[in-house]
């Protein structure tokens, strides 16, 4: 089932962590969301939609995006 838009919102205060370059377009606009309905938090490109590992909290989540091989 495809994640409808208006359950991904954007973290209104977001965390002390440098977010590396999306491993897919190289883009460094990717940033940090809530999925509203299963609590759990992901980091997404804001170019190419590329979205990282879904996790219970956004400090691991981007931790998670910055372990990803880069293209």
């Amino acid at each position: 089932m495809a994640i409808q838009e208006n359950m991904r919102r954007p973290l209104a205060i977001v965390p002390d962590l440098q977010l590396s370059a999306c491993p897919f377009c190289a883009s460094t606009d990717a940033g940090f969301y809530e999925h509203v309905y299963a609590k759990h938090f992901a980091v997404m490109c804001n170019v190419c939609g590329a979205e990282g590992p879904r996790r219970p909290t956004c400090e691991e989540a981007g931790r998670l995006w910055n372990r990803r091989m880069h293209a």
